[in-house]
């Protein structure tokens, strides 16, 4: 059985404490570079409006973005901005957004990825009392063509 000298013990301990150390820096809180999609792409959202009249309650409303290259087949992995005049945090904003995978509230404009699928999926609240006519809810994504949704609430 051999054994490890002093010399040999002291100089690999701290080689291994810094190997450690490399790898828990390399992981996490990482930010994903915007991919933008290329040219002749083309984002469709459905629905393509949506309108509300004498709401008793808030509403939600479900919002699918899907992103095509030139040929109709599904781009994934690519980066979309969605921007409405009246949501949050806009004043006063009138609806909330939300990503449908986490729920989180999303603040006018956003940035999302689409997913392995080529879709993004996000929902609105609209309450009652917020009434516009209209709003359009624009998604965009580098050459792809734009997408448009437009939204109103009145009494």
């Amino acid at each position: 059985m051999k054994k490890i000298s002093k010399f040999n013990a002291g100089i690999v301990s701290p080689i291994y404490i810094l190997l450690l150390m490399l790898l828990v820096a390399c992981g996490g809180n990482t930010t994903d570079k915007a991919i933008f999609a290329p040219e002749g792409s083309k984002l469709t959202v459905n629905p393509t409006s949506s309108a509300f009249t004498g709401l008793t309650g808030t509403v939600r409303q479900d919002v699918v973005v899907y992103l095509n290259d030139k040929d109709g087949i599904p781009l994934h992995g690519k980066t979309i901005t969605v921007s409405a005049s009246f949501a949050a945090p806009y004043t006063p904003f009138l609806y909330q957004m939300y990503d449908k995978n986490t729920n989180a509230p999303m603040l006018s404009p956003f940035n999302a990825r689409i997913n392995d699928y080529g879709i993004y999926e996000f929902y609105l609240l609209i309450p009652a009392t917020s009434y516009f006519d209209p709003d359009n809810l624009n998604i965009t994504s580098g050459a792809a063509t734009p997408a448009s949704m437009t939204l109103s609430n009145t009494p």
